[in-house]
């Protein structure tokens, strides 16, 4: 088979998996592995803190650092309820579990990258749910200052970093700088609700830097150490 067409086959797998809602690296069901981390974090909610930094997002957030990079950067505590794997969907469905249980006082949210993940889900619907999640914290935890991250970008396959392979075709420069663009006029209608992007993780084509990346999506230390510059003025 000759190596285009065997691009376009593995590429087309992996969107399939990818709808199906198939974790690409754990064998295990993503829909149970979500389940079960939904299930520790209620628990853990019901001893939160109020009034404390909240991190809710995807794997990206899941992932992120949080306690240890931000420790001596703020007195208030800080939660992370970040899910592999979740949409702007799965936020919109589980606000209690993931937001508004922990009342906190400042809300930074990154989602949609999975939305993309899905070849179905649009721009448009992705800065609409991200509206509905905005409207809901700004209506039942009103004292909550929120912070909507720009969708980072992705990065491209390439002989180097064969890990990459999948990610950039499902989710495109042209398909995160729509959403990204379209959410960032959507928070227009609140002065109070900030926007933020990350400047220097794209390279000059807009690709993910590998420097920062582990596989091509998800941030390194490095990447991690990057974001950490611009949230550390806003904690």
């Amino acid at each position: 088979m000759r190596f285009m067409e065997l691009k376009a086959r593995i590429a087309n797998e992996l969107t399939d998996m990818v709808n199906r809602n198939i974790d690409f690296f754990d064998t295990t069901n993503q829909g149970e592995r979500q389940s079960q981390k939904l299930s520790t974090l209620k628990e853990l909610n019901k001893s939160a803190k109020p009034g404390q930094i909240l991190f809710a997002g995807d794997s990206i957030t899941e992932d992120f650092p949080v306690h240890e990079m931000f420790m001596d950067e703020t007195e208030l505590g800080i939660y992370n309820r970040g899910v592999g794997g979740y949409t702007t969907q799965n936020i919109l469905d589980h606000m209690d579990t993931c937001i508004l249980d922990l009342r906190p006082s400042k809300l930074f949210l990154l989602i949609g990258t999975n939305d993309l993940g899905n070849v179905s889900t649009k721009p448009r619907k992705i800065c609409a749910n991200i509206e509905t999640i905005v409207k809901i914290v700004k209506e039942r935890s009103p004292g909550t200052k929120i912070c909507v991250q720009a969708i980072y970008p992705a990065a491209p396959a390439c002989d180097a970093h064969p890990d990459a392979f999948g990610y950039w075709g499902i989710r495109t420069k042209q398909t995160i700088d729509e959403t990204n663009a379209l959410t960032k006029a959507m928070l227009g209608q609140w002065p109070d609700v900030t926007f933020l992007e990350v400047p220097g993780l794209a390279d000059e084509a807009g690709h993910l830097r590998w420097e920062y990346t582990r596989d091509g999506l998800h941030l390194n230390i490095s990447g991690y150490r990057l974001v950490k510059c611009q949230l550390r003025a806003l904690l």
